[in-house]
């Protein structure tokens, strides 16, 4: 939103105005400016671990334009929407608290900064002036007349299509704890047109200063934790992972996916593991691969929690809040 806005953002960070945001971290600067500027409200908090709803990213999108809103219409989202579907920048909406995607947002920003016909008339007049005053005599060339072959191009409807974008809980690049199972690796969505999609198989490809071969036990969980694909080991640079038979992406839906890995290595050589999405195959076409996951560091933490229950049974509920010992 900040770079959106043109304006000349600041090399450093001084103070901060956020308790959850450190004058060291990288958003400080932004999160400055953006507050002088009165993009956003000076709370207590500026919550950058949460996810941005889509009345929230419409929002800041048209004030980093300043873009006026529809005045007197409640909720506040809706002078946005309608503001913003007057001025060509977004379709219609309601679903104002739904995480928005970023396809989505960026396709408003994109929109925000297309240049008017005035703005390409006045880019071209200076161009055109004086050209009345000019006479070219251009000899007349015949030139044979060619006829083309009329090729028929099947039209594939977009509504049928299964819409692939990153999910906004798709992990950062940081440390990850080394030979331990369901690692997150990418987070990423998959969303059907207008008809139920089957998902067939997905390929990735192995990106990072480590070996692929340290990256293992791969597999594709849905959003409750759910297996919902083979196990694979990375034993070469690119990987296929099929689905299991029976995922399907309903009509009009969306379904995210979680891809989980082990680092098989110690950690010791500091080199980075991670993965792209290069391909779905499904029961329909595809939009919106080439999607890249975190790059993870391999690392122990000697401060990981554990727990251990002996044999015996336990006599008595255990209540919620309280502690007891279980043997």
């Amino acid at each position: 939103m900040e770079k959106l806005s043109g304006r000349s953002i600041p090399t450093s960070c001084t103070s901060s105005s956020f308790a959850d945001v450190a004058v060291q971290d990288w958003v400080c600067k932004y999160t400055e400016d953006a507050l002088a500027a009165g993009f956003i409200a000076a709370n207590d908090n500026f919550g950058p671990e949460g996810l941005l709803t889509k009345g929230q990213g419409l929002k800041l999108v048209m004030q980093a334009r300043g873009i006026e809103k529809t005045a007197g219409m409640t909720p506040w989202e809706a002078g946005y929407v309608d503001a913003a579907v007057k001025a060509g920048i977004a379709s219609d909406f309601s679903d104002y608290s739904t995480p928005v995607d970023r396809g989505t947002f960026f396709v408003w920003a994109a929109e925000a900064i297309a240049p008017s016909e005035d703005e390409d008339d006045d880019l071209l007049s200076g161009l055109l002036d004086g050209l009345d005053d000019v006479v070219v005599e251009t000899p007349v060339v015949e030139t044979p007349v060619v006829e083309t072959p009329v090729v028929e191009t099947p039209v594939v409807s977009s509504g049928d299509m299964l819409t692939v974008s990153l999910n906004p809980e798709t992990p950062s690049n940081g440390l990850a704890q080394h030979s331990t199972a369901r690692i997150p690796l990418l987070v990423f969505d998959v969303k059907a047109g207008s008809q139920d999609v089957t998902l067939n198989e997905a390929t990735f490809e192995f990106i990072g200063l480590g070996d692929y071969a340290d990256l293992d036990d791969v597999s594709i969980y849905n959003s409750i934790g759910e297996k919902v694909s083979k196990t694979k080991s990375f034993s070469e640079i690119t990987r296929e992972i099929s689905f299991d038979r029976d995922i399907v992406v309903e009509a009009g839906s969306t379904m995210t996916l979680t891809v989980a890995g082990m680092l098989n290595t110690g950690g010791s050589d500091n080199a980075t593991y991670g993965i792209k999405l290069v391909d779905i195959q499904a029961s329909s076409d595809v939009e919106g691969e080439d999607l890249v996951g975190a790059l993870l560091v391999p690392a122990t933490f000697s401060n990981t929690p554990s727990i251990e229950i002996s044999e015996d049974k336990a006599s008595g509920d255990v209540i919620i809040g309280e502690n007891q010992k279980l043997a």
